[in-house]
């Protein structure tokens, strides 16, 4: 049941990836304890100059009990400001009623109560923090409608006999996997399961087509027009699969998490401060 006194005002950034840690931890703090749940889709989202990023959850059946707020947040660069110049003694007296994730120095949201109006700042990156709630947040991260036009063709090509998916990220990221990784995957996968056909998912198709020459036929998603939630879909539908150090690749496999799969991730997360969970295979990017 949920309090009146009990707020969460959570901050939405980043890629879809970002969000769905964000949205996930959140979640499952509001549902710990009993709080209202609000995601601000605007004021972090009209700071990101750089990459632009928008709000992608809506392609998602989120619970309805959430609600959504599109007005900037006046106070936004101030609260950061406070908390990333102030010292310990301003930190302390901010965890009231702020939160920042435990890479800028905050706390484990499993370990916070909520008084009042608590607003969250940050990535969240473990899936630990919403382990709890697994089914309930697994429930809701479903996507809305069907595959469709040629994705069905892709999808068709997934479903067949010893083939899995890879992700590799390319673009605007400054920690990214060599061509060495993904080989290496590849033998660690082959001795688990036949491998015939290779499904790669990226954001840089023309490298990928350049570069990964890999032992397998191999399929590239592209076109112009794709969205990261068409990818996602996709990749989610993989029985096995090969994926880079970001946040978009860690949920393609744990959304499409099905019994007896594989998944093979890189041994060292990379700038992003993500966690693996210990069920997935690590290889070294060498």
């Amino acid at each position: 049941m949920l309090s009146k006194n009990k707020e969460i005002y959570a901050y939405l950034k980043g890629g879809l990836g970002n969000q769905l840690f964000i949205y996930a931890t959140n979640r499952a703090l509001a549902l710990r304890t009993g709080s209202s749940l609000i995601f601000d889709v605007a004021t972090a989202f009209k700071a990101d100059r750089r990459y632009q990023r928008r709000f992608h959850l809506n392609d998602f059946k989120l619970s309805s009990d959430i609600t959504f707020r599109k007005k900037r947040d006046p106070l936004y660069r101030m609260r950061r400001r406070c908390w990333n110049r102030g010292g310990p003694w301003v930190r302390q007296r901010m965890r009231r009623f702020y939160l920042r994730d435990e890479y800028h120095g905050g706390n484990d949201p499993r370990d916070v109560e909520v008084r009042g109006q608590l607003r969250t700042d940050g990535y969240w990156t473990n899936e630990a923090y919403f382990a709890a709630f697994h089914e309930r947040i697994a429930s809701e991260l479903t996507f809305y409608g069907e595959i469709e036009g040629d994705d069905l063709t892709i999808a068709e090509v997934i479903a067949q006999p010893a083939t899995i998916g890879i992700h590799v990220r390319r673009v605007d990221y400054g920690s990214t996997l060599s061509v060495s990784y993904y080989r290496s995957a590849l033998e660690l996968m082959r001795r688990r399961v036949p491998v015939d056909q290779v499904v790669c998912f990226s954001d840089d198709p023309a490298w990928c087509h350049q570069n990964l020459r890999l032992d397998a036929k191999t399929y590239f998603v592209e076109g112009d027009r794709r969205s990261a939630i068409d990818d996602l879909r996709l990749l989610s539908r993989c029985q096995n699969l090969i994926i880079a150090n970001s946040t978009f690749s860690w949920w393609g496999a744990w959304l499409g998490k099905q019994s007896g799969s594989i998944v093979i991730r890189p041994a060292r997360s990379g700038f992003n401060q993500l966690v693996y969970p210990d069920r997935w295979l690590a290889v070294e990017d060498r």
